[in-house]
């Protein structure tokens, strides 16, 4: 959506565009295995009877005074194991087209990258757009209805985690200001159920005479299980396929269902061009089309469905293990999830698989809650994890830390004790008029009510904090209403702290912790800290900074090195 924007800002000469003379939009996952960025222009944007070649291209081109590129989806191109071809290499390395502006749109970033690529990173709705869009589509002025579906949107974890897709914001906020339907909002496989019945009865309605209404859906029904099977061989194996040519697809699970299943939004058509026509051929028979989920968490819906359903020896642990055990936990917690709350016969046998997966661990409390709509009455035999340090640390990726989150927060929320978390080398920022604390992947924490003990470890940057950003990190700690301890580890904290901010912690008897691991505590009368009872002073806070400039040079020289290798 982004590069479309901008394309349509070129197009209406929008200020910051006015000087770029050419911009050339290429979706990467249409090009294929195209060599010649040339013959992807022309076979992709050109006219079919444009007497432009491949050299006339380049000549037009390299002659332009500004030119701008915007590479779309490298992410699904990368995925489909076209590798990457020479020019689009060539061009993200920044050895071709050096004085031209190129814009990269991707989920993950490529290995290869020019050393001044500038990284922006898109998080999807904030708080601001998801009012503005509940104003403008859904209630109009009225500011009653939007704190009602926010505060249903906000208050369970459930929703909270799903409405980061926009598309499911969107469902939901619709859904959630209907005063007929409630959605059942107690674990994931119940609201997606609801979700995916919502998409489904509009298009049912239109596409169904009354007369063919009961067979149309029994057919429906046996191509369903078709659809099942081919989302859960896609999630399978050591390779995922995602992706279907439409004819075969079309073929596999009926025309009918197939025609639905784009009116929803499940799935998507995308024109992609075949590298291995020739340029001479007609334009139409130069492409084919593909098809795919628009959102993985279809594909682990359906994929779920096919082992929820038809896993007959489902009390057969290595039967299942053999089924489920390449489909990892991590990356797909969902369609865990979704089997487990589908068929709550085989959880037991799911959960015993999951446990011995690399990264399980989080993802079988996820799956615990979706046993019931009292998921609570599940969690006595988790409970131990809570009473051990739970991190959150550098080197977990976004998929890991989203699981742990979502572990505290439903944790917290059902009132189990957490006796500790560490932020451990991935501490960002706080915000606290929204009472999250930021990781450096732009995941958040937000307030856990249970949590006793908060810890922020620097020991590979031996980070400095300044004033206004331990101020605020004071101050989303004093949120926490069960907190006994909050400590800083190996960054360097300001010699005395404002003692206006520790009043709740001081009304509460919170220790505040600084060291190396632990060396200083802060008197939160006078906001100074001490060592053995005794003041630090200027000479001791000075060794402090000596020793965390040591850990920011030695840093900074491994980064070196490892740049010049």
């Amino acid at each position: 959506m982004l590069a479309f924007r901008i394309v349509q800002d070129w197009c209406s000469q929008e200020a910051y565009l006015k000087d770029v003379k050419i911009l050339i939009f290429l979706r990467l996952q249409q090009v294929g295995n195209v060599k010649s960025i040339y013959t992807a222009i022309k076979r992709c944007l050109l006219p079919t009877d444009s007497r432009l070649n491949e050299r006339d291209i380049e000549n037009l081109i390299k002659c332009s005074s500004s030119v701008m590129i915007i590479l779309d989806g490298f992410d699904d191109y990368f995925k489909k194991g076209n590798g990457i071809n020479l020019d689009i290499k060539r061009i993200i390395k920044k050895q071709m087209f050096l004085n031209f502006e190129i814009l990269l749109t991707t989920r993950f970033l490529p290995k290869e990258m020019a050393r001044e690529t500038v990284r922006l990173r898109i998080t999807g709705l904030d708080d601001r757009m998801r009012d503005n869009y509940l104003r403008t589509a859904v209630v109009g002025e009225d500011g009653g209805a939007i704190k009602r579906i926010k505060r249903r949107l906000n208050d369970n974890p459930v929703l909270e985690d799903l409405c980061q897709v926009t598309l499911f914001f969107v469902i939901l906020a619709h859904i959630s200001h209907d005063r007929v339907f409630h959605p059942p909002c107690k674990t994931t496989t119940a609201l997606f159920r609801y979700m995916m019945d919502c998409l489904q009865i509009h298009p049912k309605s239109n596409i169904m005479t009354e007369r063919d209404n009961v067979e149309t859906y029994h057919l429906y029904g046996k191509d369903y299980i078709k659809l099942y099977k081919l989302a859960f061989e896609g999630l399978k194996g050591g390779k995922e396929k995602l992706v279907w040519r439409k004819h075969e697809l079309a073929a596999e699970i009926g025309d009918k269902l197939y025609d639905m299943c784009l009116q929803t939004g499940v799935l998507i058509e995308e024109e992609i061009l075949d590298s291995s026509s020739k340029s001479d051929l007609p334009l139409f028979c130069q492409f084919h089309t593909e098809v795919r989920f628009f959102h993985i968490r279809f594909c682990e819906w359906y994929a779920a469905h096919y082992v929820a359903k038809y896993v007959e020896s489902s009390s057969d642990v290595e039967a299942v293990r053999n089924i489920i055990g390449n489909i990892d936990p991590v990356e797909h917690q969902y369609f865990y999830r979704f089997a487990c709350g589908l068929n709550t016969n085989i959880a037991s046998s799911i959960i015993k698989v999951v446990k011995t997966l690399k990264g399980g661990g989080m993802c079988i409390v996820l799956c615990l809650f979706e046993l019931t709509d009292k998921a609570e009455n599940f969690l006595h035999g988790v409970r131990d994890m809570f009473l051990r340090c739970i991190e959150l640390k550098k080197g977990q990726n976004k998929l890991q830390q989203k699981a742990v989150l979502q572990v505290l927060s439903m944790a917290s929320r059902i009132k189990i004790p957490i006796y500790r978390v560490d932020v451990v080398n991935c501490f960002h920022s706080v915000d606290v008029s929204k009472g999250y604390l930021y990781l450096n992947s732009n995941m958040s924490m937000s307030v856990l009510p249970t949590l006793r003990n908060l810890w922020i470890w620097e020991e590979i940057t031996g980070r400095e904090m300044t004033n206004e950003e331990i101020t605020d990190v004071i101050k989303y700690a004093s949120l926490h209403s069960s907190l006994e301890f909050l400590g800083f580890g190996f960054c360097l904290l300001p010699q005395l702290i404002d003692a206006n901010v520790l009043s709740d912690l001081r009304s509460r008897n919170v220790e505040v912790l600084w060291g190396f691991p632990a060396d200083y505590s802060l008197n939160l009368l006078s906001g100074q800290w001490q060592s053995k009872g005794e003041v630090v002073t200027n000479q001791m806070y000075q060794r402090v900074v000596t020793f965390c400039s040591t850990i920011k040079c030695y840093v900074t020289f491994v980064r070196g090195q490892k740049q010049l290798n």
